[in-house]
């Protein structure tokens, strides 16, 4: 990934659903938040809830987007951008994802990804040697995330449910764990459908599933692809 990523894109540019028209952005709110110059700015008293938001989707189908306020993603993005050099590494583990974010400075939004319009070309140079296709997607991925899932996913299981504590310096993801539940009056399902952060994170918990398939399956490391929850496995048999 060419940058890092930075706090001020996932409020100026990541904050809303990309499906609400150009007009309406969250651009003028960092102003309110620059000033904490990265820090930290929630505590256990903060609790906010979800706005909902329904919109249309590619396919003429409809999806719920939720919008969260804006000092969470604050906390989110912080976290991100305080811990990158320990959670970019942990992409390698997935090597089929095309939906590893890079992230612009400048827009349109805080993190771009592979474009759908460029994934039949991908998948017909890596799969189109096999027989059969395997496609299937994660039902409900955003909605279905356990928040706790999402220290696992970075630190492993054992040492996550060892060690709870928000501010731990060891299990440090615990801090993102619970700005994510924070922002939906302390539910533990779900995270929302819309902000950037959000991307980020199912990114990470999608590339530990992708790990525990390898361990299984090895030789499919060049035989899928994945992207974001869409999933196209390869095989001959």
């Amino acid at each position: 990934m060419a940058d890092n990523p930075s706090i001020e894109p996932f409020i100026r540019f990541g904050l809303l659903p990309e499906n609400l028209p150009p007009v309406i952005n969250s651009g003028s709110l960092w102003q309110h938040y620059e000033g904490h110059k990265g820090a930290y700015i929630l505590n256990k008293e903060c609790v906010g809830w979800l706005s909902p938001y329904d919109a249309s989707k590619r396919g003429n189908q409809r999806r719920s987007f939720s919008i969260s306020h804006p000092a969470f993603v604050y906390e989110q993005a912080a976290f991100y951008e305080k811990n990158w050099k320990d959670i970019g590494p942990l992409f390698a583990r997935s090597p089929g994802s095309r939906s590893i974010p890079n992230f612009p400075k400048t827009g349109p939004r805080a993190t771009r990804i592979t474009p759908h319009s460029d994934l039949p070309a991908i998948r017909f140079r890596q799969l189109s040697r096999f027989k059969y296709c395997l496609v299937a997607d994660v039902a409900r991925c955003f909605p279905s995330i356990y928040t706790h899932s999402i220290p696992w996913a970075i630190h492993g299981k054992s040492a996550s449910k060892a060690d709870t504590k928000t501010q731990s310096a060891t299990i440090f993801a615990n801090r993102l764990d619970s700005a994510l539940r924070s922002a939906q009056d302390r539910q533990t399902m779900g995270i929302p459908v819309g902000p950037d952060t959000s991307r980020l994170t199912s990114e990470i918990v999608l590339s530990a599933v992708d790990a525990e398939f390898l361990k299984d399956a090895p030789a499919a490391a060049n035989a899928y692809i994945r992207h974001v929850d869409d999933y196209w496995i390869g095989a001959h048999t």
